[in-house]
């Protein structure tokens, strides 16, 4: 059954946080979000008696996201609506009556959490006479990369020290999106701060009217806890005439809320901040206005501006207040922006062209002659490991090869100064090489603005098995990939003359991905290495050293791959399938986001893998390819999979 309105669980005196979930029609991503909040609850059981969570359900008919819902019932208390509203604020404000957490935060159906609830409860546990607590967003990309904050300037509110914070908060307040920041719950209350029902872009609005409060407390958080997603299915993609009229609309209403509270200790950011969101959603975010579209809207944002000038000049006054050098830096290049608004498309288009510019202007380069003997290496964005070592590493030692030239591109100074490498960013170097080179081996994604030469070969090495799915395949792609950026991938494939494959299961699977490109079916040259090292004594006996294990015991890896989403390591349940006589290791993919491990040999800043592999004598693993390589050395592989359902359903496996 659903814990519908059911509180009787939950102490007034220890119940620090209510999580409050909105979602429609979500599917993939609601299980993402549920699923790792759920995993958290089961490792870290008294964050059941500090946290409750409501999910509010607006009258969703798609069978999917019931039956997840349902799923997770016992996780939440659930509030459904009578009848579909179109937007998360009725959800909020009903959320927000019902809460009895001493702070609530909100969060979309579509985004996560990217650090531990548990993180938050700590900080908050530590937080005195504050109403709002702020924290920086990060941005979560389609293979579940996090990056930076995608809203201009939200940065400057945390490169700065706590002190100039708590003091210059208003004065630079540009974080308005209000979902990811947490409230004191009372303080919400007692003022009657809800969101607004009637218009889109509620969150700008709500935050704008706390920011315009001279009595709200605000603090920073220093936990950055929420993964906002750019979900090509949300509202903010599937109605682009609608999203800049709200935009548009949220820009003047901003306008109106600043007049009213013209004495209030605001910044002047604020205003700019709304601003830029309508410049950046006509000018960046949506290419696919046509031109007529584009030139209204932009001419109805510039009218707004004109109109309100008297305002407009209040507020660039205003900056005289800022003190600080390094925001007064700033004072002419963001206020000035409002003088020249009709140029801005052309500035824009200016900053995108700045990188096809510096490959252009180094494309002088290609008029130089190819030499035949000359051989070009990259790996992982200048790392030294992988295919592109091994393969490297096995032409330098073949005899067939002993007249050319190697070239590999990379990040570690003490290999820069022998004559085969060279400086990954020194990209003088590196596009001279490159050009000038008759076969380039890599095994990433390359600038789809490299063009390759006609008397180039260009081999994509890959780097594993694709147990899980990749590219396209992935569930949420199309969910979550621009289209400018599938551009730029099949850009970038359309150079490729060869992938490298190990067996049929891999070749079918690049046959359909890639179509066009020739398949060399091999063994990887890592695999090869191991293979051929696999009773080297002298050089597993130097690597041990070189890691501190005991020469004479016996390890088995631990190494769970990459997730979209936040994962939970149980190491407990984890050492009960380790073999008897076998001391546990840990390695994490890098790009996986965990909980911290105590206690246990968590193997750190390994630049090469496959040293790894040759020194321990086993693997625990889930679908990761590393379990290739151990079968390959007929070594002992145990799968440990507990999320391998919600794994696949959330990304998919092959």
């Amino acid at each position: 059954m659903h814990k519908i309105f059911n509180f009787i669980s939950f102490e007034r005196s220890i119940l620090k946080l209510t999580i409050g979930i909105t979602t429609y029609q979500e599917t993939v991503f609601l299980e993402e979000l549920l699923f790792t909040i759920n995993q958290e609850l089961k490792i870290n059981n008294h964050l059941n008696d500090m946290v409750e969570i409501f999910l509010y359900n607006d009258c969703t008919q798609n069978q999917e996201t019931l039956d997840i819902i349902k799923k997770y019932s016992n996780m939440y208390n659930l509030i459904i609506a009578k009848k579909n509203h179109g937007m998360p604020s009725f959800g909020r404000n009903k959320i927000l009556e019902k809460a009895i957490g001493e702070y609530i935060l909100f969060i979309d159906g579509d985004d996560n959490f990217i650090s531990p609830i548990n993180n938050i409860i700590a900080e908050l546990n530590n937080t005195i006479d504050k109403d709002v607590l702020v924290s920086e967003v990060k941005k979560i990309q389609g293979d579940g990369i996090l990056t930076y904050s995608p809203f201009i300037y939200t940065h400057l509110l945390f490169n700065c020290s706590d002190d100039f914070f708590d003091q210059n908060y208003h004065k630079l307040i540009v974080h308005q999106t209000g979902i990811w920041s947490i409230y004191r719950t009372q303080f919400l209350k007692e003022n009657n701060f809800i969101y607004d029902t009637e218009h889109r872009y509620e969150d700008n609005l709500f935050m704008t009217q706390l920011a315009l409060n001279n009595n709200t407390r605000f603090g920073r958080l220093n936990t950055s806890y929420y993964g906002w997603r750019n979900n090509l299915n949300s509202y903010s993609h599937t109605n682009q005439d609608q999203i800049i009229k709200s935009r548009l609309f949220l820009y003047e209403q901003t306008l109106r809320e600043v007049e009213k509270n013209i004495n209030s200790n605001f910044s002047p950011y604020l205003l700019f901040s709304i601003w830029n969101q309508t410049y950046t959603n006509l000018i960046k975010s949506y290419p696919n206005l046509n031109q007529k579209q584009r030139k209204y809207y932009f001419n109805q944002l510039n009218l707004i501006t004109k109109k309100n000038n008297k305002l407009v000049n209040q507020l660039m006054n205003r900056t005289d207040d800022l003190t600080d050098k390094y925001f007064k830096l700033r004072k002419y290049k963001l206020f000035n922006q409002y003088f020249i608004l009709n140029n801005l498309s052309k500035l824009y288009k200016i900053k995108i062209n700045k990188v096809k510019y510096k490959h252009n202007l180094l494309k002088v380069f290609t008029i130089l002659p190819i030499n035949r003997k000359k051989i070009f290496f990259t790996s992982q964005y200048g790392k030294y490991n992988d295919n592109s070592k091994y393969l490297y590493l096995e032409m330098k030692n073949n005899p067939k090869y002993k007249n050319f030239k190697f070239i590999f591109a990379v990040n570690d100074r003490n290999l820069i100064k022998h004559k085969d490498f060279i400086d990954f960013h020194n990209k003088v170097l590196y596009f001279y090489h490159h050009y000038t080179s008759s076969h380039i081996y890599f095994n990433t994604w390359y600038d789809p603005n490299i063009k390759k030469r006609k008397q180039q070969t260009w081999t994509q090495l890959w780097h594993g098995i694709p147990y899980k799915k990749v590219y396209t395949d992935i569930n949420t792609y199309e969910q979550t990939t621009p289209l400018f950026k599938t551009i730029n991938k099949q850009k970038s494939i359309s150079n490729w003359d060869n992938v490298w494959s190990v067996n049929a299961y891999n070749t079918n699977i690049f046959k359909n991905l890639f179509p066009n490109v020739y398949i060399i079916e091999k063994e990887y040259p890592k695999v090869q290495w191991l293979i051929d090292n696999q009773n080297n004594l002298n050089l597993i006996e130097k690597l041990k050293d070189k890691y501190q294990l005991d020469q004479f015991k016996k390890y088995i890896l631990y190494a769970p791959t990459y997730r979209p989403y936040q994962y939970f390591i149980n190491i407990s349940e984890v050492k009960k399938i380790v073999p008897d006589g076998y001391e546990l290791l840990v390695h994490k993919h890098p790009m996986l986001r965990t909980n911290k491990i105590k206690d246990i040999g968590e193997l750190k800043d390994i630049d090469d893998i496959q040293e790894i592999i040759l020194i321990t004598d086993g693997v625990i693993t889930d679908c990761s390819s590393i379990k290739y390589d151990y079968r390959q050395m007929n070594k002992k592989t145990i799968e440990y999979f507990p999320d391998k359902v919600n794994y696949d359903h959330i990304h998919g496996i092959y």
